[in-house]
């Protein structure tokens, strides 16, 4: 399935918005740590950062984050404005995931 988004991701007329990019951040988790695969076919929404699963749903997110970077010059119009967002969000996430992460580290306290 991962396969098969990220051929669809890399047409150049298809926008990759922020929905699109959890579908392939989720089934990137799926592939690389199956055991986390009790997420139901209906689950949009991944566990973030206070759940055991926040790391990789970031690294994923990260990995996403440069897939999309990697394809956007093949992107056109309105597409290319729309994956370009997304990138930018992801980014800002993984950033926030990162600062929190590292507030909650007792040896930085």
């Amino acid at each position: 399935m991962l396969a098969a988004l990220q051929d669809r991701a890399r047409e150049p007329s298809v926008a990759v918005d922020i929905v699109f990019s959890w579908y392939l951040i989720r089934y990137l988790i799926q592939r690389d740590h199956p055991e986390l695969n009790r997420l139901s076919a209906g689950d949009v929404e991944l566990p973030k950062e206070h759940s055991p699963s926040g790391k990789y749903y970031f690294e994923a997110m990260q990995t996403i984050a440069t897939f999309l970077q990697s394809i956007l010059s093949i992107k056109v119009g309105a597409a290319k404005e729309t994956t370009s967002r997304t990138i930018e969000e992801s980014e800002r996430e993984v950033a926030l995931g990162k600062k929190n992460d590292k507030s909650n580290d007792p040896m930085t306290r």
